[in-house]
């Protein structure tokens, strides 16, 4: 949850901190240039109130409280640009170029701003200790599933994307204990994801959702969740701003898998380059 949404979910707050927030969100940017004892006294409260609330949040201090609240308003303006970049009818072919140059920018640079460099790092160490890497995907996610797919084969992981469902059951119920699986799921409400994240739950198997809420019924099912964007409301350009997301964010996760095992995959790809090119020599 971001320091914005924090602020937003008040009400379990006491009626001072509701304040605190309330001020907050109506003066965002002043805030994020306001000393502790300034917002204090801006609140009616103190610089030692305002400490607290702030470690209460989550955060290790005010300046790390504050830290994160300009990267929200940063993400919230980048995403504003991505949600305007939408079609209008009958657009000339510059404006579309231009458009969807600037919306896949929009999309990574909003991706980037949200992934926690803790959490991607969890998710590379896991799959470090594993052989497969599983994806269940359904749909015109199936293609971002056949992409990651080659990629982690690249990184010398055996991985296949499942898009049928008696296929994705059977693998949760087999006990794939040397596996990790991502499901793949725009809403993270679909239903035989969920009925299969369910089953990969009760096997013990760990699991990372790829969905663009990360408050969804999916993303509560698994053992990490990663938020690749997706706005309803941009009609036919919701699947690329997704799919663009999810893209970058498999492309982060094999990047920093070759960086850390740079010689074994090497010596892996140049294997498979003499052996591929002997073949089409024949």
């Amino acid at each position: 949850m971001t320091l914005l949404e924090k602020l937003q979910n008040s009400a379990s707050y006491t009626e001072r901190e509701q304040k605190i927030c309330e001020y907050i969100l109506e003066h965002c940017e002043q805030v994020s240039r306001m000393s502790s004892r300034e917002l204090g006294r801006q609140t009616f409260t103190s610089s030692t109130v305002i400490i607290r609330f702030c470690r209460k949040l989550g955060y290790e201090s005010y300046n790390d409280f504050k830290v994160n609240l300009i990267s929200d308003l940063k993400q919230a303006e980048a995403s504003m640009r991505t949600e305007n970049l939408n079609l209008g009818k009958q657009e000339n072919s510059i404006s579309v170029i231009n458009k969807i140059a600037e919306l896949e920018k929009s999309v990574i640079e909003v991706t980037r701003n949200r992934i926690s460099v803790e959490v991607i790092e969890k998710v590379c160490r896991k799959i470090d200790q594993v052989k497969y890497v599983d994806i269940i995907a359904v749909d015109a996610n199936v293609c971002i599933g056949d992409y990651a797919s080659h990629m982690f084969f690249h990184e010398g992981k055996i991985s296949n994307t499942y898009s049928c469902y008696n296929k994705q059951l059977y693998l949760a119920l087999n006990g794939a204990r040397d596996h990790v699986v991502f499901l793949i799921s725009r809403s993270g409400e679909f239903k035989k994801i969920l009925e299969a994240a369910a089953e990969f739950k009760k096997a013990g198997i760990f699991t990372i959702a790829i969905t663009g809420k990360t408050d969804s019924t999916l993303a509560k099912l698994c053992d990490i969740s990663l938020e690749a964007i997706y706005h309803r409301d941009m009609e036919h350009l919701g699947n690329l701003v997704f799919h663009t997301s999810a893209k970058y964010i498999f492309d982060t996760i094999t990047s920093m898998l070759l960086s850390e095992n740079f010689d074994s995959v090497k010596e892996l790809m140049d294997t498979y380059g003499l052996l591929y090119h002997s073949h089409n020599l024949q």
